[in-house]
C-alpha cells in the first residue's frame, strides 16, 4: 500500500473520478502551471499491477489522500 496525501484544497467529491481523465483539470486550477496527465498516470499505472486506487480527504478533512493498496 503507497499512501500520498498533501495539505492543499483538495479534490470536491463530484470532480474525483474526472481526475483519472487524461488532461482534465479542475477549473480552479485552469492558471497554474500542469497538464493534467498525473493521475491518469498513476491509473494507468496501477489497472497494469492489478492495484486499487481510492482517494480520500486529508488529515482534517484538508487536503487530499491518494492510496494506491496492491493486491
Amino acid at each position: 500500500m503507497v499512501d500520498v496525501e498533501d495539505d492543499g484544497p483538495g479534490i470536491p467529491d463530484a470532480e474525483r473520478e474526472k481526475v483519472f481523465t487524461r488532461f482534465y483539470r479542475l477549473n480552479r486550477d485552469q492558471s497554474r502551471v500542469g497538464s493534467g496527465l498525473g493521475l491518469a498516470i498513476v491509473q494507468s499505472l496501477a489497472a497494469t499491477l492489478n492495484a486499487q486506487i481510492r482517494m480520500s480527504s486529508g488529515a482534517g478533512d484538508r487536503g487530499l489522500r491518494v492510496r494506491v493498496s496492491f493486491i
